[in-house]
């Protein structure tokens, strides 16, 4: 898929024939069955993932599928390198492969090992949500010692990395947080609910954005559970730096995000990472951006349920980010660690 820039793994066929060494006009490189995008033949490698329990992979390897299909309303036969759709746009093939995959995403759902979902009202809830490295991005997963949970759409599972809620397929610094708070006698069960998503602006969850609703929408359900977090911890910045985000914008946007919880009924306190730093800015201020870092900051100063999170623009160096980006698995610990004391500051 990487070398080809295709969207999915659809990708019929790679390397792609010359040009001309087919008779037929439409069998040109990365176009119909030569090297064209075929959710009919993708999906079925979708079904192969289900069956043989890679969950994770299923799921986000679909949801470009299904994406493309919202987007064009319409099940096409097949998709250009750039995702544009080709050939009937009510192609039978296309929608049944789908549906299945579907149903075998809900039916591992609906068997999978759940939780009482009493057990998200004991010990410590957290509400985690961001941009990639609130997600699953990092490197080296990690399964959690104690008693750690996962909450997702109503439901409560064990939990191990990658978290299910959150973009991507490694690591996260969660369920090491989770483990450091419970080993440090702050709680004796943690239940995570992570909502983040890899290359997002602020702007996408702030109001207007294409994830707001969806924020909203974890905060109803969560209160129509009459489940409270402890502590709301947010990781975002790295794309606000690269976008040039202002220091004002980027505070008005988050004071609409703290709005869905706080109309909510939600109080409780939110903890914003002093986040900003990306190696493609490294050519000012070593890659740091002095608003985002600004706005983090005067944010905690401004609301008093608002608390500094821990500055990992300190985590740069090569052994800290497995990528240059996302934290490898010593960064995941220095920035867990760096949680752990935030939040025993703030929230107890």
């Amino acid at each position: 898929m990487r070398k080809a820039g295709a969207q999915t793994i659809g990708l019929t066929m790679y390397p792609t024939y010359p040009a001309g060494f087919f008779k037929g006009v439409g069998m040109y490189p990365y176009g119909y069955q030569n090297g064209g995008d075929w959710t009919w033949f993708g999906a079925r490698m979708i079904w192969g993932l289900a069956e043989n329990g890679f969950i994770k992979e299923a799921y986000e390897e679909l949801r470009p599928m299904l994406a493309r299909v919202v987007r064009n309303k319409g099940f096409n036969e097949w998709y250009t390198q750039s995702g544009e759709p080709k050939g009937s746009g009510t192609f039978r093939g296309e929608a049944g492969v789908l549906v299945r995959a579907i149903e075998q995403l809900r039916s591992w759902a609906e068997n999978y090992q759940e939780v009482p979902l009493e057990e998200a009202r004991k010990g410590m809830v957290i509400f985690t949500f961001g941009q990639s490295n609130s997600a699953n991005h990092g490197w080296g997963n990690y399964t959690p010692k104690h008693k750690v949970y996962n909450y997702f759409e109503g439901k409560l599972y064990p939990s191990a990395d990658p978290l299910i809620g959150a973009t991507g397929n490694g690591g996260s610094v969660w369920n090491r947080l989770a483990d450091k708070l419970i080993e440090d006698g702050c709680t004796g069960q943690v239940t995570i609910i992570p909502i983040g998503v890899g290359g997002v602006e602020i702007s996408a969850w702030a109001k207007g954005g294409p994830l707001h609703n969806r924020l909203i929408e974890t905060v109803e359900q969560l209160k129509e559970q009459h489940i409270t977090p402890d502590c709301i911890l947010w990781h975002q910045g790295e794309s606000d730096n690269i976008s040039n985000t202002s220091e004002e914008n980027y505070i008005r946007m988050f004071e609409t995000i703290r709005e869905v919880f706080r109309s909510r009924g939600i109080n409780s306190p939110i903890g914003v990472a002093v986040a900003s730093y990306h190696p493609y800015c490294v050519n000012e201020n070593e890659g740091n951006d002095p608003a985002i870092r600004n706005a983090q900051k005067k944010l905690a100063k401004k609301y008093d349920d608002i608390f500094e999170g821990p500055d990992t623009d300190k985590l740069n160096k090569a052994f800290q980010r497995g990528d240059g980006v996302h934290f490898s698995e010593k960064g995941q610990e220095t920035h867990a660690a760096g949680w752990l004391k935030a939040i025993k500051k703030n929230c107890f």
